[in-house]
């Protein structure tokens, strides 16, 4: 349960039943503007430039491989801005960015003497966009930004510190997992909307208490921006057995708080304007879920089915906890109403399936998301599986794609990878796995056993033909195949590294480094090494080494460079389709 704002111009009650409604506003109209040529203090190699015609700060970018400075230190060029606050309040940063490529996507910031946290690392590149960063209570009086280099060739312009909540700004922020699309905009330093939209936050609840908060706010299209209308609005609250709670008038652009005591289960409508919202008591299926769980977890013995769904159950479950799905690990997202139900949807119809032995239904054309206990250590270890329409249409065996996310990647990543190359991921023809790398873990120790015994397992039950297993991966994924491929050659019949280099040249802390050749000459398999020809994050020069130890091993391979930075060339999927084409 939630507290409210101190700051409040109208209290309202009405009792109907047993449920009583308090509503309270929150003006949000002070906002913090700041341009780049508002900085009071500029180190390099930090500078003001411009960029596609837009004035900004910017950080050159150099001519070697760059990592990034560290975050704990004071080191990198940077801009510092003193901001008057004349309202105390929990302000969220905005700012117009502009990405270099994968390697030059981010910078640090902070307040005051805060510690400095990462801002950006993700999003389109080589245009301007809008992005939200880090959520800062902050005092009335005067404050010091600082915006401090972190990677090369990133660029900021028109910063704003808005106390417009999280959850209705987030859809600007490119990865959140609530989509706005054409709903909010970002112009002239002022969240637009093209359309009325009622947010609601949370949305849910999963477990009940006498006295339950959530907020909303009504996103107007004043074309003077989201927090300039002083027009009066008519909001109304009625419960689930549809009787009105409440009704009265607030101000458009204030947050409201609604309080619910002695609230029942189920879904709460509230109305304003032409729009709704809703608000979710998920109390009786939460615990039916959680129950359901509890008991397959305790039944013995469990059916071969039941074993291998209970992990994908305790999935759901994280996942409903969690609230929303992480394509990304760098990813802001808030709590999802839609993305909840569907978790409960997909749980329940496991649970149905199991009970009427008809599990195999379940998998169907597309991707979804599974989990396996590791044999290690017993953690919960997610992975997409993705079926094209063929498998199903055919008895025959596949050849299997195994692809390995990059750094701050998860298992989501080749669903983004193909909405970033512009392509359906339904034009992938082969079947796929794609495993979580337990974060950043490199792909060795236990996160290499978790592959292996993710292969083996899917192998047994899928028709994938195991003399066709193909093992790629962009980035810290490329540096997996290469690891994982020269540790277990005879699993694999080919590899594509994607801006891949040996994790070995690149880290010297590296656990493993081949004593001999890199693959034994008796491999027959094909290896294709993909890199881009301007990449500063993995440089050329190391997929150059992999291509000198090949040929040493006297092990044929092919290359394609491709114009670009620290990105997956545009024919990735034609790569893989094609990839075992003259083996069939």
């Amino acid at each position: 349960m939630s507290t409210f704002f101190l700051l409040m111009t109208l209290v309202c009650t009405a009792v109907i039943n047993a449920t009583t409604v308090k509503v309270e506003n929150h003006p949000l109209d002070h906002v913090i503007l700041l341009t780049a040529s508002q900085a009071d203090k500029i180190v390099a190699p930090m500078k003001q430039d411009s960029v596609l015609g837009q004035a900004c700060l910017l950080t050159p970018k150099g001519t070697e491989t760059r990592k990034g400075t560290d975050q704990d230190s004071d080191n990198g060029g940077k801009a510092v801005f003193s901001l008057n606050v004349t309202v105390e309040d929990d302000y969220t940063l905005y700012a117009d960015v502009y990405w270099n490529g994968g390697d030059g996507n981010s910078f640090w910031v902070k307040v005051d003497n805060l510690a400095y946290e990462k801002f950006g690392n993700d999003g389109p590149e080589k245009r301007w966009i809008p992005i939200k960063g880090p959520v800062y209570h902050l005092t009335a009086g005067i404050h010091a930004l600082t915006f401090r280099e972190r990677e090369w060739g990133a660029a900021v312009s028109r910063i704003m510190l808005s106390p417009l909540p999280d959850y209705v700004a987030s859809g600007v922020a490119f990865g959140s997992s609530v989509t706005l699309g054409d709903t909010l905009g970002f112009q002239d330093n002022r969240f637009q909307t093209k359309k009325a939209r009622l947010f609601v936050m949370p949305s849910y609840a999963l477990t009940r208490d006498s006295i339950m908060s959530f907020k909303a706010f009504y996103a107007d299209t004043d074309r003077n921006g989201l927090l300039a209308s002083s027009r009066k609005e008519k909001l109304t609250v009625t419960g689930p057995d549809h009787k009105v709670l409440y009704s009265g008038f607030f101000r458009v652009s204030d947050e409201l708080q609604l309080t619910l005591l002695q609230p029942t289960a189920g879904k709460y409508t509230l109305r304003a304007g032409n729009q709704t919202g809703e608000w979710h008591l998920l109390e009786a299926r939460f615990d039916k879920l959680t129950d359901g769980i509890n008991a397959l977890k305790d039944k013995e013995p469990r059916s071969i089915e039941e074993s291998f769904w209970l992990p994908t159950l305790e999935l759901c479950l994280d996942n409903i906890l969690r609230g929303y799905r992480v394509r990304h690990q760098s990813d802001i997202c808030q709590l999802d109403l839609e993305y909840v139900l569907s978790e409960f949807a997909r749980a329940e119809a496991i649970f149905a399936a199991l009970k009427q032995g008809r599990s195999a239904s379940l998998f169907k054309p597309g991707i979804m998301e599974l989990a396996h206990f590791s044999a290690v250590d017993s953690t919960l270890c997610p992975y997409t599986l993705y079926l094209p329409k063929a498998y199903f249409s055919s008895k025959q065996k596949m050849p299997l794609l195994i692809y390995l996310h990059g750094t701050h990647g998860t298992q989501w990543e080749m669903e983004r990878m193909a909405d970033a190359l512009k392509r359906p991921l339904s034009d992938l023809t082969l079947p796929m796995l794609s495993p979580f790398g337990r974060g950043n873990a490199g792909y060795v120790n236990a996160v290499e056993e978790d592959v292996l015994q993710l292969i083996s397992l899917m192998t047994k039950r899928f028709r994938f033909d195991t003399t066709r297993i193909l093992l790629s991966g962009f980035s810290l994924g490329g540096m997996g195949t290469l690891y994982l491929g020269s540790r277990h050659a005879s699993t694999f019949a080919g590899l594509v590294p994607v801006a891949g280099a040996f994790p070995w040249e690149w880290r010297s802390d590296f656990p493993w480094k081949p004593s001999g050749p890199i693959l034994p000459q008796e491999w027959k398999g094909k290896i294709l090494l993909l890199h881009g020809l301007e990449d500063d994050a993995v440089a050329t020069a190391l997929m150059l080494n992999v291509q000198s130890a090949l040929i040493k091993a006297r092990i044929p391979y092919e290359v394609k460079t491709y114009p670009g930075g620290h990105e997956a060339p545009s024919k990735l999927i034609d790569f893989y389709n094609n990839f075992f084409l003259d083996r069939e």
